[in-house]
């Protein structure tokens, strides 16, 4: 847990001087998604893919991703996306 509280700080600081800075969000989201925080991750994820769309190609793949990936949220996020992809 405490290498993941690193890097989640790390990129909150990151953050912080550039709230668009899309990549620290991004890695962010795969933090809280290995340490098991559904929650976090997500919005984390949402943040990313609002400033760069290209990210959610990643994310239905991406094995950083695996252990929320059956969270109702999770699949949620993959099927908003990809109608949005449609639309």
């Amino acid at each position: 847990m405490g290498r993941y509280e690193e890097a989640i700080a790390s990129y909150n600081r990151a953050i912080e001087i550039n709230p668009d800075y899309a990549n620290a969000w991004n890695h962010k989201a795969r933090c809280y998604a290995r340490w098991g925080n559904v929650e976090l991750a997500i919005e984390s994820l949402q943040k990313s893919i609002e400033l760069r769309p290209e990210y959610f190609n990643n994310i239905a793949t991406e094995s950083d991703f695996d252990p929320i990936r059956d969270a109702v949220k999770f699949k949620q996020l993959i099927r908003a996306g990809q109608l949005s992809q449609i639309i």
